[in-house]
């Protein structure tokens, strides 16, 4: 075989698969832009899960934190009895 055949297949085989990503291209465009979009969202649905998880542990902190102010101004105001009391075991 001739290498003027050859180079002559080689484009041919080129030209076959461009033709066939020409015509798969209105195929593969919205692919790509669902694939884009379905990224995004699951970085937006991500961001906002640590938000809420945030402001969650934010306030399970601020609850505790109220609860232990209150336990130890009841712990004040019985203090007559000598002291504090035992913690619960």
């Amino acid at each position: 075989m001739e290498q003027a055949t050859i180079v002559s297949y080689g484009f041919g085989y080129i030209a076959a698969m461009f033709a066939a990503f020409l015509v798969l291209l209105p195929v593969l465009l919205p692919c790509l832009l669902l694939l884009l979009l379905g990224g995004a969202l699951q970085l937006l649905f991500s961001g906002l899960r640590l938000i809420a998880l945030g402001i969650y542990r934010y306030a399970v902190r601020l609850l505790h934190s109220i609860a232990e102010a209150l336990r130890s101004w009841m712990d004040k105001s019985h203090g007559s009895r000598g002291g504090r009391r035992l913690p619960m075991h």
